[in-house]
């Protein structure tokens, strides 16, 4: 299966995740519960920042990942040098996949797409 997620980065993903698992309504109320001030979250939709790793292990922990593939999937995302962000994939490909169903994704024309299994 693969879906269609304009825009959205795999932290999104992520967010929406927390969001749904934890029964909350918006980013501010999942800033609040990871114990940050109401605009953190927003801030990582909107590229500003990107979680550390103490919030990376929250996150995981709550849609129930393993962190070091969901702060490789991040890293690898935000990254902009090469070098990097191939040590990155490399280290996702080492992890797996956080989400079993998310095999990968691919950017067509600027829309990023999910494949799913």
């Amino acid at each position: 299966m693969i879906i269609e997620m304009n825009n959205k980065t795999i932290l999104d993903v992520y967010i929406d995740e927390c969001k749904e698992a934890l029964n909350l309504k918006s980013d501010s109320e999942l800033s609040l519960y990871l114990g940050y001030s109401r605009g953190t979250v927003n801030a990582w939709r909107m590229g500003k920042s990107c979680p550390d790793d103490y919030s990376a292990f929250s996150i995981a922990e709550i849609i129930n990942a393993d962190p070091r593939s969901l702060i490789a999937r991040i890293r690898e995302e935000y990254e902009n040098d090469t070098l990097k962000k191939q040590f990155w994939q490399e280290k996702i490909k080492e992890y797996g996949y956080i989400n079993p169903l998310i095999l990968g994704s691919i950017n067509i024309g600027g829309i990023l797409v999910y494949i799913l299994c």
